[in-house]
């Protein structure tokens, strides 16, 4: 099955050219953050480039509906889906 991701912010540079990925049939949105490189720690926190996934600080969409209004991590994945990894912007 092919999902598409796209990045946003600092995590265009972390995905550099990936635009679609190759996933098996009922993939979860945690099995493509593992494949992009993501690493689970100790503490089951899923890190991604410089940021945690379960941290406010990284939003994680699924056709533009965050992944908590879903099924958080354990989403299962369509083919054709659309994956965006938005960093959270603060300034002022």
């Amino acid at each position: 099955m092919k999902v598409k991701v796209k990045g946003f912010g600092d995590m265009q540079r972390f995905l550099k050219e990936k635009t679609a990925i190759n996933l098996k049939d009922k993939a979860k949105v945690r099995d493509l953050i593992l494949f992009l490189g993501g690493k689970a720690g100790a503490s089951g926190i899923y890190l991604l480039g410089s940021y945690k996934v379960e941290d406010s600080s990284l939003v994680v969409l699924v056709n533009g509906r965050n992944v908590y209004a879903l099924k958080g991590y354990e989403t299962v994945l369509k083919e054709g889906d659309l994956v965006s990894f938005v960093p959270v912007l603060v300034g002022g």
